[in-house]
């Protein structure tokens, strides 16, 4: 599972590359930088990447929690609440996935120090 959430930062990294390059946004290339770091240290196993996972998991999930409160408060809600479950719905995966993987190699290096 490790060298699985490995592949999809080494393809993050690859698309915040290609981000940063096109419109020179620096932010997209440290991004970048550091999900290639991550990708590369699960693929070895190597106890300093669950770190940038946890620096990457928190860049996706307070972001994006702010921007969700910040245009709620603004704008107020959607008009049903399938409309604002399905603007939702992307940006929630996220959050999903980058909250699973830093629980998941958290307690993956956690079991491995403790044998």
């Amino acid at each position: 599972m490790l060298k699985t959430i490995a592949i999809l930062l080494a393809l993050y990294g690859g698309y915040a590359l290609d981000q940063g390059m096109g419109g020179q946004n620096y932010l997209a290339l440290v991004c970048a930088v550091l999900a290639f770091a991550a990708a590369g240290g699960l693929w070895l196993r190597k106890s300093w990447s669950q770190y940038c996972v946890y620096i990457l998991a928190s860049g996706f999930v307070f972001p994006w929690l702010w921007y969700t409160w910040s245009v709620f408060r603004r704008n107020g809600p959607y008009d049903t609440a399938l409309q604002g479950a399905i603007s939702l719905f992307p940006g929630l995966c996220m959050v999903l996935f980058a909250a699973g993987s830093s629980v998941f190699v958290f307690r993956s290096f956690r079991a491995r120090g403790k044998t």
